[in-house]
């Protein structure tokens, strides 16, 4: 037996509800669907973001790298040159000791050795005369940055000339640089 059904608008709401419904899952696919792409989207977008903070990050770490690496090389410098500034500092503090034994020395009296170890100044040399020997005492006294240390032996050579031997200790003020 076969079923007929003889009223039209059964058969046409039907068709309307087959279409509704088709519709209705058509419409979800298609959510379904762009919601799946934008997410997609999304994620590559992050992933690109991602790589693009990566490589500013490895850039920057770069240039931070260098720039400590110039700093230090600056720093090196600066303590180079502060180092050369002090060492000059103490070669003009010695020329100007040395310069000033050279003026007070008599005009009689002479070096013949000058020596210098642990903060203690060794002088050796000649004196024509007593007299000349003893103004040499009283310049050596006037120094800058020394004082009188032990004097040493005193004796006369065979041409009459007095030999002489004195110490002068640094003043801590004035301690040669290394």
């Amino acid at each position: 037996m076969y079923m007929v059904n003889l009223l039209p608008w059964r058969l046409q709401r039907q068709r309307r509800r087959n279409r509704f419904w088709c519709a209705v899952y058509t419409a979800t696919v298609l959510i379904l669907l762009l919601v799946t792409l934008a997410g997609r989207q999304g994620i590559q977008a992050e992933q690109r973001i991602n790589i693009l903070i990566e490589d500013a990050d490895a850039t920057l770490l770069a240039a931070l790298s260098q720039r400590h690496a110039e700093r230090t090389q600056a720093q090196q410098r600066w303590q180079q040159q502060a180092k050369r500034l002090q060492q000059r500092a103490a070669t003009r503090e010695w020329q100007r000791s040395l310069t000033q034994l050279a003026e007070q020395m008599p005009d009689k009296a002479w070096l013949t050795q000058l020596r210098y170890q642990q903060g203690k100044l060794a002088l050796a040399g000649v004196a024509a005369s007593l007299a000349a020997l003893s103004r040499l005492d009283d310049a050596l006294s006037q120094i800058p940055g020394f004082h009188p240390g032990t004097a040493g032996a005193t004796t006369r050579d065979a041409q009459g000339r007095w030999q002489f031997q004195h110490q002068l200790i640094e003043d801590a003020a004035h301690a040669a640089v290394p």
